[in-house]
């Protein structure tokens, strides 16, 4: 959902989008007048984060994961 408004955004000369090689191949871009640059051997140092509704309900599952993420980051164990 929010790759087709980026994508948007670009195609009105709006931005650019820097995507993980698994988004580039999944776009087509030929009919938007969006040109694609692969970024070759470069060094990229992602922050990430998560977020979720204050107060809402969180599964197990997904509390699961934010627990392991936290304990990750903490300890400095993800490579990204």
């Amino acid at each position: 959902m929010f790759l087709l408004l980026f994508l948007e955004l670009v195609s009105f000369n709006m931005g650019i989008i820097i995507l993980p090689q698994s988004n580039m191949n999944e776009i087509t871009v030929s009919n938007k007048g969006i040109i694609v640059l692969p970024l070759i051997d470069q060094q990229v140092q992602w922050q990430i984060g998560i977020a979720w509704r204050k107060g809402s309900y969180i599964s197990l599952a997904t509390r699961t994961w934010i627990n392991f993420l936290k304990d990750k980051l903490e300890k400095n164990e993800i490579d990204i």
